[in-house]
């Protein structure tokens, strides 16, 4: 099964080059399969795992796959391990996230929301 990913640009005005885009294309599938059983673990939303694995994506190409030979088993445990605390991360801030927007009371929530419809009727009004 191929999978085809979308490579950035790195940073600005620093071009893609293949030398490093066939890094990235060889260095992904040592990692996939173990980044995605650790997206499933973190979470059963689909979306979030996709954004999970991204984010991992990401970084492995912010590594720069041409500076580590991946034939190396050191090299592929630190990179494991640097992929997956970043993956890690990432959940970690998007569920504390979560959990603080869950702590404001229903009632506080309503009252934003009544308010921010009043500011849109005045506005109508003011408009009209």
């Amino acid at each position: 099964m191929l999978t085809y990913v979308a490579l950035p640009v790195r940073g600005e005005g620093i071009p893609v080059t293949g030398k490093e885009a066939l890094a990235f294309g060889k260095a992904w599938p040592i990692f996939e399969r173990s980044m995605k059983r650790f997206a499933r673990i973190c979470t059963k939303d689909l979306d979030k795992q996709d954004d999970l694995l991204q984010e991992v994506m990401l970084t492995l190409w912010n590594q720069d796959p041409t500076r580590w030979d991946f034939t190396i088993d050191a090299h592929i445990l630190y990179m494991n391990k640097m992929l997956i605390h970043r993956m890690h991360d990432a959940w970690d801030k998007d569920k504390n996230f979560r959990e603080k927007a869950e702590d404001i009371p229903g009632e506080v929530r309503m009252d934003a929301r009544r308010a921010e419809a009043e500011a849109g009727r005045a506005l109508r009004t003011t408009l009209a």
